[in-house]
């Protein structure tokens, strides 16, 4: 009796020992998969430079990049807004800049047009905030290593490359077979986890190590401040009349600067509507050139009307001054 019964439990106690070395397995089996990927990012977080290729989605907008990557603060490359021809870029010492078409494609061409073949700063584009999610370390941390949960990895190719698949339902990393450790393809299906603002991600990450150049250009154009940019006008004053006779009447203003001196063509002008006084309808006008003066520098303009309009309504009328830039139209 005691022998069966010590029997039953001796069975009982291995069937115990047999249950829990299998929970543990279960355990052991998802650590090297999280352990793999927390090597990795953490690995992918110390790299000086690479390369990254591919489409990022950051709230509703999608965009494609083909950049350098040199930490802290140096990119260099493309991105590909919607439909558009990829845009040239370069991030140094924390700016941005563009240049040529790509001023066209990512401000719009009156930008374009204005800068001609000069650089343009350009503040805090919302492209930028979609790369800086996958080449910042801490960002790159929160976006893809906050759910170690349900991982599993397994061996495979990426690229003719030998490569450890470490995925869940959402999440694919492929990460170098052979050290080091470094992370080449980063997909992720749809809606981003919590913690994390990307949707849809389809990157590939190579040439770590490989240097990196862009050096920001020494003059540029800032549409944020106007002393960068070509003249541009602005009334400083009311329309003063002169002297004004039967035959003839002058007028005048004082006009300013808001930009830099640098000269554009078609040149800008003042004009002086002539209008009946009642009904504010033009019954003539003349125009002043404007020269060039510096930033915020001002001049006054004038100029006459002396032919039959005027001399046939000048009984009751008003002057009014308009200035315009053509070269920023």
């Amino acid at each position: 009796m005691g022998s069966l019964l010590g029997g039953r439990l001796a069975a009982v106690a291995a069937g115990i020992m047999l249950l829990s070395c299998g929970v543990s397995s279960v355990k052991t089996a998802d650590l090297p998969a999280a352990s793999l990927l927390r090597a990795a990012i953490a690995s992918f977080g110390e790299a000086q430079s690479f390369h990254v290729a591919g489409s990022v989605q950051l709230g509703l907008s999608s965009y494609t990049f083909d950049a350098g990557v040199a930490r802290p603060e140096t990119l260099a490359g493309t991105v590909t807004l919607k439909d558009a021809k990829p845009a040239k870029f370069i991030v140094a010492s924390g700016a941005t800049f563009a240049q040529g078409d790509s001023v066209g494609i990512l401000l719009g061409s009156v930008q374009q047009r204005v800068a001609g073949d000069r650089p343009v700063l350009i503040h805090n584009p919302d492209w930028l905030a979609a790369i800086v999610e996958i080449t910042d370390p801490a960002r790159f941390q929160t976006n893809f290593g906050g759910d170690l949960k349900n991982l599993k990895a397994v061996t495979t190719q990426f690229g003719g490359q030998a490569a450890e698949l470490v995925s869940n339902a959402s999440e694919s990393i492929y990460i170098a077979a052979s050290a080091p450790k470094e992370i080449i393809r980063v997909e992720r299906k749809g809606d981003p986890a919590g913690g994390s603002s990307l949707g849809k991600v389809e990157i590939s990450l190579t040439g770590y190590g490989q240097p990196v150049s862009a050096q920001p250009p020494a003059d540029y154009l800032d549409f944020n401040k106007r002393n960068t940019l070509p003249a541009n006008y602005v009334l400083n004053s009311s329309p003063k009349l002169g002297s004004c006779k039967h035959e003839s009447c002058s007028v005048s203003v004082t006009v300013l600067n808001q930009n830099s001196g640098t000269a554009v063509t078609p040149e800008p002008y003042v004009r002086f509507p002539f209008v009946v006084g009642e009904t504010q309808v033009e019954f003539d006008h003349c125009d002043a050139p404007i020269p060039l003066v510096g930033y915020q520098g001002t001049t006054t303009v004038s100029c006459a009307v002396s032919d039959a309009a005027w001399q046939d309504n000048q009984d009751t009328f008003q002057v009014h001054a308009v200035v315009f830039n053509p070269f920023w139209t």
